[in-house]
């Protein structure tokens, strides 16, 4: 009975064994289909990197145009201009680690505002496709807006928002001319160029606003004021306005490059004011320093609303700048005298209002009327290319 028991379990452990491999089978056929998922995926994510690198490359290389108006028709200027930013032609093709990449970049620039000018942007779309090892299309797309503002403005970014908190020479407001005299006691002292009277016009600035308090000395130097010797009324104050003065006199129509350095030929005298609408009082004083060669700088005081901190228009004035005798301006653009001059400026501003700190660097160039004759007729302000420049005087 014993032998009879022991027959009939015989084989088992070989039926288990086999479900035992059966099982552990099918166990590593799940493992190798993942495998086979994961390289399939990792190989997916791999090229996806790629070709969203390659898209990142596009749109970096257009982003880093270094001119606004290159030397286009140049084949040695390799410069990437921004007028050179435009769809392409024909999809490039990039052979890359494990797959062959076709890009394509896209570039529309945005439509304009009504009744506006038309914006310097242009939105840009890379797109990269490529076939995985499924024979499956796939693609990666990439859209970005690229403003035209000159590059060099690029360092603006890490200026703060108040400009007088940049640099401050002598450790005062950075509008005080540099010759002005530190009394030491927060104020220094300026005598403005061009004066010969024994008694001359001085300036007493606050070192920290560089609101200007009139007054007069005998000194002929800044650096013999002495603070005390200064006759002074504190209840005349001003703001300060200067600039340069650069002279574009060439006998042709000048061009954006032209107004970039300008030097003569001819370096007509003038005189410059404020013509204000608010205040209505006080007379505005303007200097030229002559010495300079080859362009002018000049200075004005300008008289403000109030001196009284509790007044709402306390050291404000609104107005704009003006040139004349014996400059002889044009009396309007279509004019195309030989003899006469028309002015431009280097600023959109052409006039301020409610200005309560003091303005520097608003500069000006003198380009001639013309030569005479028709043609070649009237000469304008450049209004295309880089510097930006606009009409001053005459505007009609």
């Amino acid at each position: 009975m014993n032998s009879l028991v022991t027959v009939k379990r015989r084989g088992v452990s070989l039926i288990e064994a086999l479900v035992a491999m059966a099982v552990m089978g099918f166990g590593m056929l799940a493992v190798l289909g993942m495998q086979v998922t994961l390289r399939q995926n990792g190989d997916q994510a791999r090229q996806r990197t790629e070709a969203l690198r390659l898209a990142q490359d596009a749109v970096e290389e257009w982003r880093a145009f270094s001119v606004l108006e290159g030397a286009l028709d140049d084949p040695g200027d390799t410069r990437i201009a921004y007028d050179e930013i435009v769809s392409d032609a024909a999809e490039d093709t990039i052979v890359g680690a494990n797959a062959t990449y076709r890009r394509l970049r896209v570039v529309n620039t945005e439509d304009a505002v009504a009744g506006t000018d038309m914006p310097r942007r242009k939105l840009l779309v890379v797109t990269v496709s490529w076939t995985d090892r499924n024979e499956q299309p796939q693609l990666v797309r990439l859209n970005s807006v690229i403003n035209g503002s000159a590059p060099e403005l690029g360092a603006g970014i890490v200026l703060t928002a108040d400009a007088t908190g940049s640099r401050r020479p002598r450790g005062r407001n950075r509008a005080i001319p540099i010759q002005a005299k530190d009394f030491g006691n927060g104020t220094s002292g300026y005598i403005p160029p061009g004066q010969t009277s024994p008694t001359r016009v001085a300036w007493l600035f606050n070192n920290v606003s560089a609101v200007i308090t009139l007054c007069t000395t005998a000194q002929t130097s800044n650096s013999a004021l002495i603070s005390s010797e200064l006759t002074c009324d504190p209840t005349q104050q001003a703001q300060l306005v200067t600039g340069f003065v650069r002279y574009a006199t060439i006998s042709t129509q000048p061009v954006a490059t032209d107004m970039v350095n300008p030097i003569g030929p001819l370096f007509p005298d003038f005189s410059v004011s404020v013509n204000r609408t608010a205040p209505t009082s006080g007379l505005t004083a303007c200097f030229i320093d002559s010495t300079l060669t080859g362009f002018r700088e000049y200075f004005c005081a300008v008289p403000v609303e109030s001196a009284d901190p509790n007044n709402t228009n306390f050291r404000k004035w609104s107005g704009a700048i003006g040139f004349g005798s014996p400059l002889s301006l044009a009396p309007n653009l279509a004019d195309f005298a030989a003899s006469n001059f028309k002015v431009c400026r280097y600023h959109a501003a052409a006039s301020y209002t409610n200005v309560n700190t003091p303005l520097t660097n608003q500069n000006f160039a003198f380009i001639r009327s013309g030569v005479g004759t028709d043609p070649p007729g009237a000469f304008t302000c450049p209004s295309t290319g880089t510097p930006q420049v606009w009409a001053h005087q005459p505007t009609t």
